[in-house]
């Protein structure tokens, strides 16, 4: 039997999106575990760090028993692994500004929403994240970031976080759509695989019949009397 990939939902997809969570989670337990012991290091010689220190440490006990625990239900640690980027993306926004690493949590998020959970939550986590960066730039523009931000080169002129936004809109309407219109391209394919794997399979059953017919009237045939 052909697996039907166009469903959304469909077991193999599943099957598919629970392996690369698996390998994702990993992946990025092990890549985030030099940056909190860099932000540890940072408070220890800056005590008023620590709160942010200690925050990013619990964001990132639980990527790893996301991580850990793969016997969890599967959209359970898939959303447990956006809401805690979504949180780390908004604090890293907080404290870094458009100089930090806030938009590129706000990028990948969505990118990482529609392939792992489907297109809705994709476009949902999108308009989050434009939401996001909008709140960030009326924070900005109304002065209240200055208290937050841990680098001092930030600008928060309005004027430049207009831009930056409509930079980070433009480049996240363009990775999204790459992405629809590459899932609109796999389930037209999978779609031409499944019908002609159905055309092919009654192509056989008529062959079989065929010679089943064919085989049913040779032994007719010794049977009256040759």
């Amino acid at each position: 039997m052909v697996p039907d990939l166009t469903a959304q939902s469909s077991p193999e997809l599943q099957t598919w999106r629970a392996g690369v969570l698996n390998k994702l989670l990993i992946v990025v337990a092990v890549a985030a575990l030099p940056a909190i012991l860099l932000t540890i290091r940072e408070a220890v010689y800056n005590p008023w760090q620590w709160p942010a220190a200690l925050t990013f440490t619990a964001f990132y006990l639980v990527v790893a028993t996301l991580a850990a625990f793969r016997r969890l239900n599967f959209h359970l640690r898939a959303w447990g692994l956006l809401a805690v980027g979504y949180a780390a993306g908004a604090l890293s926004f907080a404290r870094g500004g458009l100089a930090g690493d806030g938009r590129l949590f706000f990028l990948a998020l969505p990118m990482i929403a529609l392939i792992m959970v489907g297109i809705r939550s994709g476009l949902s986590a999108a308009i989050a994240s434009t939401i996001a960066y909008a709140i960030f730039t009326l924070t900005a523009h109304a002065g209240w970031m200055a208290a937050w931000l841990v680098r001092t080169d930030n600008t928060l002129l309005l004027m430049d976080w207009m831009i930056g936004g409509v930079v980070f809109t433009l480049a996240l309407t363009a990775l999204i759509a790459l992405q629809w219109e590459f899932a609109r391209f796999q389930r037209a394919v999978s779609a031409e695989k499944v019908r002609l794997y159905e055309t092919a399979e009654k192509l056989r059953v008529f062959n079989e019949n065929i010679l089943h017919s064919m085989e049913e009237g040779v032994l007719l045939e010794d049977a009256t009397g040759r």
